[in-house]
């Protein structure tokens, strides 16, 4: 199953195609496969599904039909270069499967060698989250990577403009993979997601 995402309106992902950890070392090898298949410059393996037991990973997992998602991009928009790596990388892994003669992508340019990321879970040090209700301004960028206790943004306070920012701080170090795509930030709203790069499975 191939489930195409981005992100939501709220946030912004670095793109690249998606699993989810499998306790099953064989299944967990074909679906690494898949992901070097789909030749994205980056590739997420999830510790774990966003909506637990009730969410389309752990129902696939439980009819045993194996599941590459992604996140392309979001913001509540898209880019030629997203369309252009997800239709790419749709086809290199249809013929990874044998749904489609070599021919389909014989004028495809090459495939990356894809970046392994590992997202934690969302309980993890790897989110940040609005402290306070305000503007949220970033310090940096999808693909950078940062430090722990680097300062990734700030919230600032239209309304009284007097007032000093709040500082957002990683708590670990890491790759970001994830900020907020919208101004307006809302206490406990998501602000940055950092990820951890992986050796090449």
């Amino acid at each position: 199953m191939r489930t195409i995402h981005s992100g939501g309106n709220s946030l912004l992902y670095l793109p690249g195609p998606t699993i989810t950890l499998d306790p099953d070392p064989v299944s967990q090898a074909q679906m690494v496969g898949v992901l070097k298949a789909f030749g994205a410059p980056h590739a997420y393996v999830f510790d774990e599904s966003g909506g637990g037991d009730t969410a389309l990973i752990a129902a696939c997992r439980r009819l045993g039909v194996k599941r590459m998602g992604s996140e392309i991009g979001g913001g509540g928009i898209t880019s030629r270069g997203n369309i252009a790596m997800t239709e790419h990388g749709i086809l290199r892994v249809l013929v990874h499967l044998g749904a489609l003669s070599s021919d389909w992508i014989a004028e495809l340019p090459d495939a990356h060698q894809s970046n392994f990321i590992r997202r934690a879970g969302a309980r993890s040090d790897h989110y940040i989250y609005a402290d306070e209700n305000g503007v949220f301004e970033p310090f940096v960028e999808l693909g950078d990577t940062v430090e722990a206790n680097q300062a990734v943004g700030q919230i600032l306070f239209p309304e009284t403009p007097w007032r000093a920012p709040t500082t957002c701080t990683s708590k670990t170090s890491g790759i970001i993979i994830c900020r907020r795509a919208k101004g307006r930030t809302a206490r406990g709203d998501g602000v940055i997601v950092l990820g951890e790069l992986l050796q090449a499975p």
